[in-house]
């Protein structure tokens, strides 16, 4: 007996290490075009951190399943949601209003910049595939003479979210269509 238990637990090990490998997953913030340049003197445009739900902002995958919260076991961000989320939003942005330079840091020294500051209360994939993102956004322009632009935007968005891949990929859907709104609804206020 005595024998057998090194083999057994060489088996037991063996077992354990065959679990398939974690997968990390960005949002797949667009690359800005390596050609575009912003003119030193172009207003400057900083996104704030994102603010998510504690439960969301981790690197964790998740999904509802009513009123339970299911983690992913093979899947992870690469980032916290909060970053990959503000990442994408500044590209996007970024290409929407291309005479801004839009950053999620200010550079030390920099001018005073307008902020775009992002709440999302609500972000649900569900098993069965319907996307719900419920985000409150307010665009503080530097000059306190100038109106502050803010908003509510609800989307919903529908795919295959029985996978890892199609969780991310209905999560950016509704990232993307996030910073559409964002950007055709306050664009007035950053002329």
């Amino acid at each position: 007996m005595n024998r057998a238990l090194p083999g057994l637990a060489l088996l037991v090990l063996l077992a354990g290490c065959a679990s398939p490998p974690l997968r990390y997953y960005t949002l797949g913030a667009p690359a800005i075009s390596t050609g575009a340049t912003s003119a030193r003197t172009a207003r400057m445009l900083t996104v704030q951190r994102v603010s998510l739900p504690d439960y969301l902002d981790t690197q964790e995958i998740t999904s509802r399943d009513d009123d339970r919260i299911l983690r992913s076991a093979g899947g992870r961000w690469a980032e916290r949601l909060s970053v990959a989320a503000t990442a994408l939003l500044a590209a996007h942005l970024q290409t929407d209003w291309p005479d801004m330079l839009v950053t999620t840091q200010r550079p030390e020294g920099a001018p005073p910049a307008d902020r775009l500051a992002v709440t999302i209360t609500r972000l649900d994939i569900t098993k069965d595939g319907h996307g719900a993102l419920d985000a409150l956004w307010r665009l503080i322009p530097a000059d306190p003479h100038r109106p502050i632009a803010q908003g509510q935007t609800r989307l919903t968005a529908d795919g295959n979210a029985t996978t890892d891949d199609g969780v991310v990929t209905l999560t950016r859907k509704l990232v993307d269509g996030l910073a559409a709104r964002i950007a055709t609804q306050s664009g007035a206020t950053l002329r």
